[in-house]
């Protein structure tokens, strides 16, 4: 019983950071560690305190329904608000650090999301990096559009 540990950052001319685009990420990061570790049973999420990305309704709805999908036990954990001052802000903090640095040698131009992660894939291959298109989030929001019209918020007592 092994632990892996894989660090992502994902990129996208899309800045909504919508329930579609947030989807696609999950999905983008499940596919990769099932193509990395075959036999992955249980994947456990950490993010920061981002409420209108990740502690939302629609988040959890897909969480419910993501384990029968890819036969995986998934949980998410939230660290608390750090003011990006967090592991997970780091690791997106060090990426465009070193694409910022190489930016500014002047030997890259970097006018969208795949020129940013051109650059930053060739100055580190400890994070995998990607790039989430428009077309993947478009592709998502007609699939799961009924699915989320079917949730309702939770309300608590006073």
């Amino acid at each position: 019983c092994g632990t892996d540990n894989y660090s992502f950052t994902l990129v996208s001319n899309n800045i909504s950071h919508d329930k579609y685009c947030v989807y696609n990420c999950i999905t983008y990061i499940i596919n990769k560690l099932k193509q990395q570790l075959p036999s992955l049973e249980e994947i456990l999420f950490f993010s920061d305190d981002a409420a209108s990305r990740f502690k939302q309704r629609y988040l959890i709805r897909n969480l419910t329904r993501m384990p029968y999908e890819y036969q995986l036990i998934l949980s998410w954990h939230f660290f608390a608000t750090r003011h990006a001052k967090g592991v997970v802000d780091g690791i997106g903090d060090s990426v465009k650090r070193l694409a910022w640095q190489q930016i500014l040698t002047k030997k890259d131009k970097c006018e969208n999301a795949t020129d940013f992660v051109n650059i930053a894939k060739r100055k580190t291959k400890a994070i995998i990096i990607e790039e989430i298109t428009q077309n993947d989030i478009d592709k998502s929001t007609t699939q799961l559009q009924e699915f989320f019209s079917n949730t309702s918020s939770v309300k608590f007592p006073n």
